[in-house]
């Protein structure tokens, strides 16, 4: 059911067993009784000039989206029934206090909303959230509590298309169950991670962690170690950042890694001999030369791509026996 005007008695126009309400075209302060619609699955609100939007506590398990309303503070009742909660293209540029009191929430989007920091405390207490996207925004700064315990189930945390800076693993370190992190498209000068997890209560602080994304950066180097507690790594992404060297014995992966993107840096001297299981390698357009390259690389290598580079040697072939897939274009070969 769809409603295009003010709402100030909501209950009066709207059957108490819908299911799926739209608002749209309200102004002033929106304030949504939910609570008599005992059906309702899913209310959004969209297309509005509302500044401020209130919501009751729901009565059943419900879905919340919001998008292109002109939003500057967002009021949740109490409540362990709102799973999933979606705002884009408004002006929202905080996290919303009440956020804490949404237990049942499972997954959070702000999207394209003007967020300018993000404290990931806001969201520690909030156990059965797996995903959060705070993608297309303005963050600038990324901190919590370092070496905080929480039992929250965070699986997945989107960060990318903002403009951080700097990016401390220590943060992320309360979310014991985080198995993803992307952080394409920001300004990422350096990655670092203040908590050592061998020293404190976590020493298994990033056990789930399998895929790393930083794309898109301006990163120069990696410090030593960076990756060593993070031992179930299996895809590491740094495309398009600024790389001379790459030793993925100094900075700490693991030899499990599967997947390893280094394409479009400046990378000349490179080791990968500690990744023993490395199946898929990425490349291209770099500054490699044979001497740099021959016996750095894993025999266990299914899939290679050194395309733009400077001078490959043909003799590499005879190394890798196990490369099934290769992509030499443009690459000065020496034959």
């Amino acid at each position: 059911m769809s409603l295009d005007y003010d709402l100030d008695a909501l209950s009066y126009f709207v059957p108490r067993n819908v299911v799926d309400l739209s608002v749209s075209r309200a102004y002033g302060e929106l304030l949504l009784d939910v609570h008599p619609f005992r059906d309702l699955q899913h209310l959004r609100i969209n297309n509005s000039s509302s500044s401020a939007v209130v919501i009751t506590e729901p009565t059943a398990s419900l879905a919340v989206s919001i998008e292109g309303v002109v939003m500057r503070h967002l009021v949740l009742a109490k409540s362990s029934l709102t799973y999933l909660l979606s705002i884009k293209q408004t002006q929202l540029n905080h996290i919303p206090k009440s956020l804490a009191g949404q237990q049942g929430l499972r997954q959070l989007t702000i999207e394209g909303s003007g967020l300018q920091y993000f404290n990931l405390d806001s969201i520690s207490g909030l156990l059965n959230l797996t995903h959060v996207s705070l993608t297309l925004n303005q963050i600038v700064t990324v901190n919590g509590t370092i070496g905080k315990r929480t039992s929250a189930r965070l699986a997945v945390l989107d960060l990318s298309d903002n403009e951080i800076v700097n990016f401390n693993f220590g943060f992320v370190a309360l979310f014991r169950h985080l198995e993803q992190i992307s952080c394409r498209e920001n300004l990422i000068e350096r990655l670092r991670n203040s908590l050592n997890c061998a020293a404190t209560h976590s020493y298994k602080c990033f056990a789930s962690l399998r895929v790393l994304n930083f794309d898109n950066n301006e990163i120069a180097s990696i410090p030593r170690g960076l990756f060593r507690s993070m031992t179930a790594l299996d895809e590491l992404m740094l495309r398009y950042n600024f790389l001379q060297r790459f030793s993925a014995f100094e900075i700490g992966l693991p030899p499990r890694l599967k997947l390893l993107d280094l394409g479009v840096n400046s990378i000349a001297l490179i080791n990968l001999k500690a990744l023993k299981q490395l199946k898929v390698l990425i490349l291209d357009y770099n500054e490699l030369i044979e001497q740099n390259i021959g016996g750095m690389l894993p025999k266990s290598l299914e899939e290679l791509n050194v395309e733009y580079n400077f001078k490959i040697n043909c003799s590499l072939l005879k190394e890798l026996p196990t490369v099934r897939q290769l992509e030499m274009s443009d690459a000065k070969l020496l034959c």
